[in-house]
Formats: C-alpha cells, structure tokens, sequence
C-alpha cells in the first residue's frame, strides 16, 4: 500500500490500472483492493474511466507513514527517509515506547507519532497538552556511542530541526525563536517542547530518544502556548511537517556526527532568544533573577547576578 501511495502521488495525473500492475508487480485485482485499502484508511481517491486512478485527497486526522515518506523524498532531492516510522493512533506516551524498545535493542532510526497522545510530559514532569489529529506528538530513537556529555547535543538539533521547519510556514516577521533547554517559541508563547532522555551504559549514551512536541493546527487553551494555525491563519499538513522535521534533524544529525557540530551550534545560537534580557531561572531549589549572557556548547547557562556570572546545567528558563 506505501508504494502505490507513492506511485499515485507521484503522478501528475491519473495512473492506469495496468501501470500500477506492472510497478508494483501484482495483478490488476490486487490493485483494486489496495486502492481500497486506502479508501479505508481515509484517502479519497477518483477512478477516472479509460485513464485509472488518481488521489484527491489525502486523511487529515492521521499521520500516515507512506506520506511522510513521500513528503521527506520530494523535500530531499529524492532521497530515500532514512526513518523507520511507526505510527500509533493512540498511545500514553511515544517516549515510553521508545524507551522500552531501546532497551530491548531496537532497530536504529525509528520514529514513534501517535494522532493521540493521553500521557505525554515535558521536563520536569509537566503534562504536555495536544490536540489529537491537530497537532504532532512523536519521538526519534537512535542508537548512539557518545560521551554522556555529547547528550545535549541531540536536544540542540532538534530544537533547530524544529524552528528551520516552521520558519518556512510563518510570516517573515513572526518572532520564532529558540528559547534554552529546548523549546521553541513565538514570542513569549510556547510553539513545541523538546524532552530527551537516554539509556547510559559505563558514563556512556546508548540510546537516545528525543520526544517532541509541536502546536500544528489546534487552538491551545492555555494563554501561554500557540500553534502554527493561530500564527499562519491556515492548517498546515502534518505529514509533510513532520517530514520536514525529519529531514532537518538527519541533516544537523549528519553534521554533528561528522565533526561539523561547531556549525551546528552556531545556527542553533544564531536563533536562540533572550540573550542579554533580564530572565529567570528555575533551578529546581530557587528562582533566580538576572541577566541572559551566555549558552556554551556543552549546554551550560550564565546569568549574570547582582556583577557576578553564575552557571547553570539544569533548571527552567521564565521570560
């Protein structure tokens, strides 16, 4: 069924019956039941007579693997997505799948999207709200050999994978932003939520599964989040977004991982909010007031405090 979605959105018009027969290798009646298998799954698809087959729209209330492959292909000049996706219509949380497939040695490159999300979190074990069908809940799971101390590196290139795709459906002067440890946003509202983890073995990361959260097309209720829809005034299709996301995070992935992390790390501040801004830090003990100076490669926050820079590691950035 994932090749004929390809093959039917890769036609600029109808694709015969005996076309798809010969691609794909199967019998005309094979053809007819995959085409109805997609008609189940949500796609509406026109038999056009003496022509055959052609898409005329695509599910809105589901992710579907084959499309977001499709979508990372034409977004990649045609190459292959690299991400095994696995797609839940429902699930408590996508990190916790992942977590336990790492741990019983999963396939690397994987990625787990749910359309409903009822137990999703962010740091510090806030509940991360989403719209189920509206808005992206999914995790990326890779097998790693890294110091303990390269970790925060994925949250990085995500963080940046996140903000290059949205960029592109925002006005120009919408003021996106990343904001430390992993978040992105709209101002002072809350666009996506980043929380990654990792399975350590001997002070060294295994595993790494980065979960993340983006408002698409939902109207969130708190004050203090917004999602792409409010800001662009139109849906956005998630398929192809979080092919986008995919393809920008295998992109930094690549970089990093190639010694190109310096680049990484520049685009990634380039892009970071609030520094020189009077903030506040949660470090989990106290807030703290002062100022934004500085982030360091390895993670690490400075606030400057009544002359003095103090350093942070952990703790919850309040603008």
């Amino acid at each position: 069924m994932e090749d004929l979605v390809r093959i039917l959105m890769d036609g600029k018009d109808a694709v015969s019956g005996e076309e798809i027969a010969r691609r794909l290798g199967i019998s005309r009646t094979a053809v007819w039941k995959q085409v109805q298998n997609l008609e189940e799954a949500g796609f509406k698809i026109a038999s056009v007579h003496r022509r055959g087959y052609r898409i005329v729209s695509v599910p809105e209330r589901t992710i579907v693997p084959s499309l977001v492959d499709w979508h990372y292909s034409a977004l990649s000049d045609g190459a292959e997505n690299p991400w095994e996706i696995r797609h839940f219509a429902e699930t408590a949380s996508t990190n916790d799948i992942a977590k336990k497939d790492a741990a019983e040695g999963f396939v690397n490159n994987r990625v787990y999207v749910t359309d409903r999300q009822t137990a999703g979190r962010g740091r510090l074990q806030r509940k991360w709200e989403s719209e189920p069908g509206l808005d992206l809940t999914f995790s990326i799971a890779i097998s790693a050999d890294v110091p303990v101390t390269d970790f925060y590196r994925y949250t990085m290139n995500a963080g940046l994978a996140v903000h290059q795709a949205v960029k592109d459906l925002l006005p120009a002067e919408a003021p996106l932003r990343i904001k430390w440890p992993n978040d992105v946003y709209i101002g002072k509202r809350k666009l996506s939520g980043i929380l990654s983890e990792m399975i350590t073995e001997e002070g060294r990361a295994k595993s790494i599964i980065v979960g993340v959260g983006v408002n698409v097309n939902s109207s969130p209720s708190l004050e203090r989040a917004v999602s792409v829809r409010q800001i662009s005034g139109e849906d956005t299709d998630r398929n192809r977004l979080l092919a986008r996301i995919l393809e920008r995070f295998e992109f930094y992935r690549t970089l990093l991982e190639n010694g190109g992390f310096d680049a990484v790390f520049a685009s990634w501040k380039a892009h970071l909010g609030w520094l020189g801004d009077p903030v506040r830090i949660d470090t989990g003990r106290a807030v703290l007031e002062g100022i934004l100076v500085d982030v360091s490669p390895e993670g690490f926050v400075t606030l400057r405090r009544d002359g003095a820079d103090e350093r942070f590691y952990t703790g919850d950035l309040l603008v």
